[in-house]
């Protein structure tokens, strides 16, 4: 999911895809503007399907496409969109979760 100043967009879990949206890299790709999505989500979906027919991917499958888009970033030169630095700031959030819980004080993460 992410939260931004205008709006909301949130997946659906990875689905195979269809002749109406051929991609479906993580699920159904859900918008929702700020105001209409109530911080109780239960009560109502304010969610529309986001239109992906227009993207042109090599492949309907999310992990083929994944492959593909690493085998250029190898032949290029380039980072991956997802790179392993994401994860190791995802890591250091969850250690500083962690570390806080345990000595009950707030953590820097940039000190980890």
């Amino acid at each position: 999911m992410i939260l931004g100043s205008k709006g909301t967009i949130h997946s659906t879990p990875a689905s195979t895809a269809t002749d109406n949206a051929p991609v479906r890299h993580f699920g159904l790709a859900m918008y929702g503007l700020k105001e209409d999505v109530p911080r109780d989500q239960r009560k109502e979906n304010p969610f529309e399907p986001l239109d992906t027919s227009d993207i042109m991917l090599p492949s309907s499958s999310f992990f083929v496409n994944e492959i593909l888009h690493f085998e250029e970033c190898i032949r290029e030169g380039k980072e991956p969109v997802s790179s392993g630095h994401d994860n190791i700031e995802t890591m250091k959030v969850l250690f500083g979760i962690f570390e806080s819980a345990r000595t009950g004080r707030a953590i820097d993460l940039a000190e980890l």
